[in-house]
């Protein structure tokens, strides 16, 4: 055994070198041979005694590119010394253990930084917590944030014109967060440990008072991207949604049709709130189910129509007077479906009628009625279902669209063989 003065030595190194680094970085095991006269077998002894004791821990760039930071929880101590013997001293870095740190991090230091101090505590960067969603409400919010989400992934940062408006303390710059879920489905948010660190005390704050439990599992596509490496496996309903009316006014102009919607809303122009609920109310869902009815049914191009049938009807009033109005935006759809697209099987075409229709029937009811607001997790569900069906609609015009005469010219900007659609 070594004794324990050249040990006690390098422990007390290496974790002045961990709190004193601004990453909170581990010490190339290198540094400690100045502490062992130069002597690199001192240090396999040393370190290997030190990794058995639960004084340190090793990393080696193995498991996370970057062996400078500890970004998850150390290997078994067989696991580190095997690496030791195979890669050497030079190969790794050294970390002091939670236990050491929990004796000599001074804490009220750390003041209004609870994910600060968790690092100086020694959790891993890459830790991953689970918030409350309205915890984004301030930041989607707010037009002084640069708030944008995939619905998997996104990031949230101040209005460049806007910072010197705003104190400091106030200004934030969140690098990335994903989501999460529980058994039952229900959304979280998703933030690693490091990025939260790098708030201000302020806000720091306010996420620590949003915390959740452990039971939350990271979304798949937010994990593989952010851990993994790798592309994503595929998109949000919501993405999908977007893509296919690109797609489908595409094929209207492909086939000489006006556009069958007015209006496309892709990257910067997709509508904050054309997400999951942030706060599962009935005010929010019908929030929700108003912008999605103005992003399809209202949203539907009556001179698409023009060239098939009459966008009127005449009702004979007697004495010679006719009453003209227009037909609404779906009974053009519905009409024309039935009229330029015939099946043998007619469900399908009913089918996109009656997703129309259910939007707007539930954007009907608030105006009928005065309720008060409630939270119910089941308002996610709901959500969810509306989205599907809309999706479905989408997807089967393109493809109606797709089989005109004069589509074969066609080119698709997303095909929809390409991605997966995350519907949670």
């Amino acid at each position: 055994m070594i004794s324990y003065d050249p040990i006690r030595r390098c422990e007390d190194a290496i974790v002045e070198f961990y709190l004193a680094s601004n990453r909170f970085n581990g010490m190339p095991a290198s540094d400690l041979m100045n502490l062992l006269d130069g002597d690199s077998n001192d240090l396999d002894r040393v370190l290997t005694q030190m990794v058995q004791e639960n004084r340190v821990s090793l990393t080696f760039g193995k498991r996370h590119p970057n062996r400078h930071i500890k970004a998850f929880e150390p290997e078994s101590t067989e696991a580190q010394l095997s690496k030791l013997s195979t890669h050497g001293a030079q190969s790794a870095c050294v970390y002091p253990t939670p236990n050491r740190l929990l004796k000599v991090v001074d804490q009220d230091s750390y003041a209004g930084q609870p994910f600060t101090l968790s690092l100086a505590l020694g959790t891993p960067q890459m830790t991953l917590l689970s918030f409350d969603l309205p915890v984004l409400e301030r930041y989607r919010n707010d037009p002084r944030f640069h708030y944008t989400t995939s619905d998997v992934s996104g990031q949230i940062a101040t209005q460049s014109a806007d910072e010197r408006k705003m104190s400091e303390s106030n200004q934030i710059f969140l690098q990335t967060f994903g989501f999460s879920f529980d058994q039952d489905l229900n959304r979280a948010v998703a933030v690693f440990v490091w990025y939260l660190a790098n708030l201000t005390p302020e806000h720091q704050t306010i996420w620590k008072a949003h915390q959740l439990g452990d039971e939350y599992k990271c979304h798949p596509d937010y994990w593989r991207v952010s851990i993994g490496g790798e592309f994503p496996e595929g998109i949000s309903v919501f993405q999908a949604f977007l893509r296919e009316l690109v797609e489908i006014n595409s094929i209207c102009r492909t086939i000489g049709y006006p556009t069958l919607f007015r209006t496309e809303f892709e990257d910067d122009d997709r509508p904050r709130r054309f997400g999951f609920l942030l706060r599962p109310t009935r005010q929010e869902y019908h929030d929700f189910v108003l912008l999605l009815d103005k992003m399809m049914a209202d949203n539907l191009n009556r001179d698409f129509f023009r060239k098939d049938f009459e966008l009127t009807t005449e009702t004979d009033l007697g004495d010679g007077r006719i009453q003209v109005r227009n037909k609404g935006t779906i009974k053009l759809l519905e009409e024309w479906l039935v009229t330029v697209c015939p099946m043998d099987d007619p469900s399908p075409l009913r089918e996109i009628g009656l997703a129309f229709k259910r939007i707007r029937e539930v954007r009907q009811r608030p105006a009928h009625a005065i309720d008060s607001d409630e939270f119910d997790q089941s308002y996610l569900t709901k959500q969810r279902e509306l989205m599907g069906d809309s999706l479905e609609a989408f997807e089967l015009i393109r493809y109606i669209l797709s089989q005109h005469p004069l589509a074969c010219d066609y080119e698709p900007k997303y095909r929809r063989e390409d991605w997966k659609v995350w519907k949670y």
